[in-house]
């Protein structure tokens, strides 16, 4: 995997979707299938690795969100823990 420089600062289409999430009472872990605002985060994620793909480096097109951590990892607890930390998040 090609390293990756993240940014200090989590974009705000995660910061927005769980402060909206925590006024409604959803319970933590927050999910990524729940999460809303994928296409805002695609064009995030896709800029900040300069439209390269994490894995082949090869340009990306049409790519996924994949996650550093697997969304359904050995440790349950941190699988989901991590669905939506920003750390975790690249185009792939």
């Amino acid at each position: 995997m090609r390293y990756i420089q993240k940014s200090d600062q989590e974009p705000s289409c995660l910061t927005e979707y769980k402060s909206e999430c925590r006024e409604l009472g959803v319970p933590e872990p927050l999910l990524y299938s729940d999460f809303n605002k994928t296409r805002e985060l695609r064009q995030i994620l896709e800029l900040e690795q300069h439209h390269v793909c994490c894995y082949c480096q090869r340009p990306v097109k049409a790519f996924r969100i994949e996650h550093s951590y697997p969304e359904n990892g050995p440790d349950t607890d941190k699988s989901k823990s991590l669905q939506l930390d920003y750390t975790n998040l690249f185009a792939s």
